[in-house]
């Protein structure tokens, strides 16, 4: 199961003005400086969290390692997929209507 949003998901929730948590992926010495890597990519947790400031109701039942996300009030239904793809369309859909 996937647990980070690819790098094109993470462009396009950045361009939505979603704020990644950047991680540090990577610490070395190049050239006797210190260059430090960091991943930008958005986590299932941060995703989840995104959706907490929601107030309609968001239902998420997991089965494996499939998921269904349904949001009865704004009208969006999505059936199967990662986890981490459903979030993000979800993510997606919700600012693009205006919801966050």
């Amino acid at each position: 199961m996937k647990q980070y949003t690819s790098n094109d998901q993470t462009a396009k929730l950045i361009e939505l003005g979603f704020a990644p948590n950047a991680k540090i992926k990577e610490v070395r010495v190049v050239h006797s400086k210190v260059k430090i890597d960091h991943d930008c990519n958005f986590t299932i947790g941060e995703l989840m969290e995104i959706l907490d400031s929601v107030n309609e109701t968001v239902h998420c039942r997991f089965g494996g390692v499939k998921a269904n996300l349904v949001s009865t009030n704004s009208g969006y239904e999505k059936i199967g997929g990662d986890l981490i793809d459903l979030l993000f369309d979800l993510c997606v859909k919700l600012k693009e209507e205006g919801v966050i």
